[in-house]
């Protein structure tokens, strides 16, 4: 449900953001519009969520203070130095680099649909469909 939560907010901030992009509202660019929108809504959750979870109690030691939770940033070191030394690990961090770069140039579909000659509307409408598609397939593929 995170993913498909995810997915359909990319969504649906895509069909709010993208139309409204290019116009003026009010004498505010549509784009600084939009920034506001999501921002504002933002916070808006990110304080509800404040207001609302219970933090679980943190462990004492004897004398009533609390523990400091997790390792050390040397002992966190020296597991990277670790993991390092392996060339398994550098094999797949190394693929994971690259691997992450065609995910990253899809970032910029919207404005290649604009750039091709889509309308701001055609082309909230085309990453829509992807998103929502997406949505749907992680919702139903279970990640």
């Amino acid at each position: 449900w995170i993913d498909f939560s995810l997915q359909f907010g990319m969504m649906l901030g895509a069909l709010l953001a993208t139309p409204i992009s290019m116009v003026e509202i009010a004498g505010i660019p549509g784009w600084r519009l939009a920034y506001a929108i999501i921002g504002s809504t933002c916070i808006l959750v990110g304080l509800t969520i404040a207001m609302t979870m219970e933090e679980p109690p943190r462990e004492q030691d004897d004398s009533g203070r609390v523990r400091p939770e997790g390792r050390s940033v040397r002992d966190e070191i020296a597991g990277l130095v670790s993991d390092l030394r392996t060339p398994t690990f550098c094999t797949i961090v190394t693929q994971g680099c690259f691997g992450s770069v065609p995910g990253n140039a899809m970032s910029y579909q919207t404005l290649f649909f604009q750039v091709g000659g889509i309308g701001n509307s055609g082309a909230a409408a085309l990453q829509a469909c992807q998103m929502g598609v997406s949505a749907v397939g992680r919702l139903l593929g279970g990640k």
